[in-house]
């Protein structure tokens, strides 16, 4: 290589590494890419599991405009029930579910609504939103490629309903619908567990409600859940399912199935509660991916690592950069 192309090569790098793109790092035995300023933050995971915490981060960059119109206020205390749950499932299992954050506050910009929505004009916002999108898409394509056949867990927290609320992008009308008619090919192919409903004995209603659905195990360790047997419908508004379980869900194609999980956050802000829902949040997943996707559980005994991160310790910089970037995402 010629003198000009390696000084070429060298200022690239360097000039990522005082940007903060395309970072990778490790952590605790954690490969973790960060995406500009450090406002998106994908850890590579092993499991069949992804975890997305899209509207709890707290950083407020004076540069980046607020946005103007849209819900701009955070879903407090995700990060924390998002993050222990994080740390439970690779307590549980000895390997760790991907986990992909936007750290940059909601009124900078929203990552489940759409672009135009999302970053209102900002070109920092809409990189944010890209890069955010491009790591679940990389995430995705790992899992796939790992297992075949996964499940992204969208987590979110609301104030209007004491049980907590699943969505699969069924409406309110439809879940109300008797087993029959919420079976029909019309739901079960717009519904984001599609290619879970294609290759499952069960129907879609008993996946969705039934008693070995997500709402049914939560049930089971105490924690109110809609839709599930006790609760199979809403009786009120209810969150189906936002742009994120809209586009990574399997009913666009894919292996990858999609749910939104809206916890309640006046319930959250209280430690002890906190802790048993991310621990029955926790089991669920587990026991729901190793009814549907075959995930082999140890039993806890045969778990040797038992991983306790300190999440407020700062990140060392890597000496290098992977030159990782996520592709851009479509709008």
């Amino acid at each position: 290589m010629r003198w000009p192309s390696r000084l070429f090569v060298l200022l690239l790098a360097v000039g990522m590494l005082w940007a903060g793109v395309g970072l990778a790092e490790e952590q605790n035995d954690v490969e973790v890419h960060w995406g500009t300023d450090r406002l998106v933050e994908y850890r590579v995971g092993e499991l069949p599991i992804i975890l997305v915490i899209p509207h709890d981060g707290s950083r407020s960059p004076g540069d980046i405009p607020n946005r103007t119109r849209g819900i701009r206020g955070a879903d407090r205390h995700a990060m924390a029930y998002g993050l222990r749950v994080y740390e439970l499932l690779h307590e549980r299992t000895g390997r760790r579910p991907h986990l992909v954050i936007c750290h940059l506050h909601r009124r900078k910009v929203d990552v489940n609504r759409d672009v135009d929505e999302a970053a209102q004009g900002s070109e920092a916002a809409e990189r944010t939103w890209s890069e955010f999108h491009g790591f679940i898409e990389q995430a995705k394509e790992k899992v796939a490629e790992a297992h075949e056949h996964g499940h992204l867990f969208d987590l979110h927290t609301m104030g209007r309903s004491a049980a907590v609320e699943i969505g699969h992008l069924l409406t309110r009308a439809r879940l109300n619908a008797d087993d029959d008619e919420l079976n029909t090919d019309a739901n079960r192919r717009r519904t984001s567990l599609r290619a879970l409903v294609e290759r499952s004995p069960l129907d879609l209603a008993d996946l969705v409600r039934g008693p070995k659905s997500i709402g049914a195990l939560l049930e089971e360790r105490d924690i109110p859940t809609i839709p599930s047997p006790e609760r199979p419908a809403p009786t009120g508004a209810f969150y189906s399912g936002g742009y994120i379980t809209q586009r990574h869900g399997s009913h666009r194609g894919g292996t990858v199935d999609a749910t939104q999980v809206e916890g309640n956050r006046t319930r959250l802000n209280n430690a002890e509660y906190r802790e048993k829902f991310s621990q029955a949040l926790a089991e669920s997943i587990l026991e729901f991916m190793k009814e549907h996707y075959d995930l082999e559980v140890p039993e806890p005994a045969e778990v040797q690592s038992f991983f306790r991160p300190s999440w407020d310790a700062p990140l060392q910089p890597a000496p290098m950069s992977t030159g990782y970037l996520p592709r851009r995402a479509a709008a």
